[in-house]
């Protein structure tokens, strides 16, 4: 019976054993006219099931993994695998597949984390205009005394210079406090929350 009301959730008809707990709560809170803190809309607007996440964590191992070499890693269905990575890259869970990069072998020495203070009504747009450099690599709001956080690599002294006396003192930037990184302890990709 389940696997048939999984298949209104799921795009395919799924095994018995591939409905998430949090579909069968859900749903079984829905038929009893319930509700289930987190059950059949959570499912629905993107929680992630145990195949998601196993597949997912073989894939941050190694992104050039085969659909096959995955299917056998995690225990399922090379279709499974197939399914499951074009609802995940749909849904934006997956947003690419790419190489990670030592930025020491590549030229970039330097690692800079920088506090802005911008002028009220021009964040977005500074922001916009800073993460258009291409030695940013992250850009955030935050809260406390600075109203954005800068992630930059630069190729040494002069290139920091460079990029201190043009973007950091471009209009709308009122005030920037510049943290040179000593020594990086760890730096990975997104992973999945526990």
């Amino acid at each position: 019976m389940w696997a048939d009301t999984c298949a209104y959730v799921q795009s395919e008809p799924l095994l018995d054993s591939e409905c998430s707990s949090a579909v069968r709560t859900g749903l079984a809170a829905a038929l009893d006219g319930v509700s289930a803190t987190g059950g059949f809309a959570a499912a629905v607007n993107g929680m992630l099931d145990d195949t998601d996440r196993k597949l997912i964590e073989a894939l941050q191992e190694d992104s050039r993994t085969s659909m096959r070499k995955l299917a056998e890693k995690i225990g399922v269905s090379f279709g499974t695998v197939g399914n499951r990575l074009v609802r995940l890259e749909e849904r934006g869970v997956i947003k690419g597949y790419g190489v990670r990069l030592d930025a020491d072998k590549i030229g970039w020495d330097l690692t800079v984390v920088i506090g802005l203070r911008i002028v009220k009504g021009q964040l977005l747009e500074v922001q916009h205009r800073i993460a258009a450099d291409p030695r940013v690599f992250g850009v955030y709001d935050v809260t406390g005394e600075m109203d954005s956080l800068i992630l930059v690599r630069v190729q040494d002294r002069e290139d920091l210079n460079d990029f201190t006396k043009t973007v950091l003192s471009s209009e709308g930037v009122v005030r920037s406090v510049t943290h040179v990184v000593l020594n990086t302890v760890k730096e990975d990709t997104v992973r999945l929350p526990p």
